[in-house]
């Protein structure tokens, strides 16, 4: 579906694309991230993430791991590279790009972080009824 949009448009046209469940996602912040992207000479895209700095554990099977500290001695939180977390809330890119790579985050790619309001995602329940405390 959105290889034959971007086909319906100039190669050079920015495509947002945006998901309903990110109800808290503000037109500003889309503005800035094109903004963003088009002010990079480098960079095809820009993708919302959450940006974590926290003790993060990845679970395989049955299988824990530390992704990112050491658990052999104290560490800060603070101290930690962020972990990115892809949020849906958008993709941009020139349709051209997208369908040059066939992809809808074009390589090379930019973050950018949300809020944690704007990160809110509705993907069950919980969700739905955390994103109504939310909006009170």
């Amino acid at each position: 579906m959105l290889f034959d949009f971007c086909k319906t448009k100039d190669k050079s046209e920015i495509i947002v694309l945006t998901h309903i469940t990110s109800p808290f996602l503000k037109k500003e912040t889309i503005f800035d991230a094109v903004d963003i992207l088009q002010n990079d000479s480098k960079s095809k895209s820009i993708h919302s993430v959450h940006q974590v700095q926290d003790f993060v554990w990845l679970k395989k099977s049955s299988e824990e791991s530390p992704v990112n500290f050491c658990t052999d001695r104290v560490q800060r939180t603070q101290d930690l590279s962020p972990i990115l977390v892809s949020k849906g809330a958008f993709f941009i890119a020139k349709a051209g790009d997208i369908l040059g790579q066939r992809k809808r985050l074009p390589q090379p790619l930019l973050f950018f972080p949300l809020d944690h309001a704007q990160g809110v995602e509705i993907d069950n329940f919980e969700d739905l009824e955390f994103a109504r405390l939310l909006k009170g």
